[in-house]
């Protein structure tokens, strides 16, 4: 069950990241490069579908995929923090 939220959790985090990333106007798009964006929604709907598989089937992992899970929101939290704190857009 702790999968399942997990998996909901990150098809949300990753739909959030994308509709606010097109939602900003083009001057604080430029702080962020698309791939990066784009990279880590794409990560976080392979975990999605990864907790999803395991959550479903007779995998035995399922504590491992959801500690991977825990440690992959907090590596993208601290990251993007980062990011946007130091980054500056160009001028």
């Amino acid at each position: 069950m702790s999968l399942i939220i997990l998996a909901i959790v990150f098809l949300s985090a990753s739909l959030f990241v994308y509709f606010s990333y097109k939602k900003l106007p083009l001057i604080e798009q430029n702080v962020m490069s698309p791939k990066v964006v784009w990279g880590i929604v794409l990560f976080m709907l392979t975990f999605t579908v990864i907790a999803l598989v395991v959550a479903f089937t007779y995998i035995n992992i399922a504590s491992g995929v959801f500690f991977l899970g825990i440690l992959l929101a907090l590596g993208i939290a601290v990251f993007l923090v980062v990011r946007f704190i130091f980054v500056r857009p160009k001028d």
